[in-house]
């Protein structure tokens, strides 16, 4: 599942320095690969920083996608620049795990 398939799930608004990061770079791969999206890259950043749930999730993914180069990445199927499906695969099925829970990942278990 695509990051911007995954913020289908969970959308909002707003988020600042982390935001532009995943600006630039979102726009840089757009062009290096020739994406040619139907949603902007700020528009689609925002939306990840300003979902409510599974933040601590969606943070170590995004940090995940953000250190992929270029060849790491392709455009999906609404023309948005995306990690490819192997790449992070750790990081996106917790984040899977916790949307499946509600937003609420499992508690720890103590030991």
């Amino acid at each position: 599942m695509s990051l911007f398939a995954l913020l289908a799930v969970v959308t909002g608004a707003a988020g600042c320095h982390k935001a532009d990061r995943c600006r630039s770079i979102c726009e840089e791969r757009q062009t290096q690969l020739g994406c040619h999206p139907k949603e902007d890259c700020q528009t689609s950043c925002k939306k990840l920083h300003a979902t409510p749930t599974c933040q601590p999730e969606l943070k170590k993914f995004e940090e995940c996608f953000l250190a992929k180069p270029a060849d790491k990445w392709m455009c999906d199927a609404n023309g948005l620049p995306v990690v490819r499906g192997d790449e992070c695969a750790t990081e996106r099925h917790v984040i899977m795990g916790c949307l499946e829970m509600g937003g609420n990942p499992a508690p720890a278990k103590k030991l």
